[in-house]
């Protein structure tokens, strides 16, 4: 999971960061500080699965709700959870009003930021389903989310932290093309460095860890263009 938090009080998010460094889910954390930095970041919001975002920031007239309407514009389903110092009912009916999916009011004691995440993350993965599931499931694969692992015919696959991420992508987007553009985003965000051949190489890392499983080579690869993960 990859996770965008704006918020000004750089100590607070660093905490948070930090904290989320040792969840075996969480891959990457970015931190923004103003409105002016989200505007003007370039930021590619489909690469990331969660946002954290505080109401009051540097600018008293581009607040957090600001930021909210803007990413309703542009992801109207990517989970938004708002977080304040406000206990008042008027500024937690705005937020959800603007389509925030949950709101905390600080101080915050962060395993409750950890449940509310994950429990909207996982809604956010099985959206298509209309429930809380925990298991997301394709053929002989199971993929549990509340723990992060993933089994076929119910016996675990042992994989690294950055090949679990990269499978949880092709499970997630099964039988659909994953543009070349979209998983360069997905997992180096804003890197220029990265390029198609550091793709390939992670795509055959996985590969070869899922070797001795018939699935390694349901991934395949479309010449130009992505890769798609189906049963063949």
């Amino acid at each position: 999971m990859n996770i965008l938090i704006i918020e000004d009080d750089i100590i607070l998010a660093k905490n948070i960061s930090h904290t989320f460094a040792s969840y075996g889910y969480i891959h990457r954390v970015r931190i923004i500080e103003s409105y002016n930095d989200f505007l003007f970041s370039g930021i590619l919001l489909y690469s990331f699965d969660m946002v954290l975002l505080d109401i009051d920031l540097w600018n008293p007239k581009h607040q957090g709700f600001d930021i909210l309407q803007y990413i309703r514009q542009k992801s109207p389903y990517l989970p938004v959870v708002m977080i304040s110092s406000y206990s008042d009912i008027l500024y937690l009916q705005k937020s959800f009003m603007l389509g925030a999916h949950d709101y905390l009011v600080k101080p915050f004691r962060i395993r409750e930021l950890q449940v509310r995440i994950e429990r909207w993350f996982r809604m956010y993965i099985f959206s298509e389903y209309y429930s809380v599931k925990k298991t997301l499931e394709y053929q002989h694969i199971s993929y549990d989310i509340s723990r992060y692992e993933f089994y076929i015919s119910w016996k675990k696959i042992h994989l690294s932290k950055w090949n679990k991420y990269l499978f949880s992508l092709f499970l997630i987007y099964r039988e659909k093309l994953l543009r070349k553009d979209f998983l360069i985003d997905k997992i180096w965000w804003f890197d220029e460095t990265s390029k198609s051949k550091n793709l390939w190489i992670k795509v055959m890392r996985l590969k070869k860890q899922l070797e001795q499983t018939d699935i390694a080579w349901w991934i395949q690869s479309v010449k130009w263009e992505g890769y798609i993960f189906q049963k063949i």
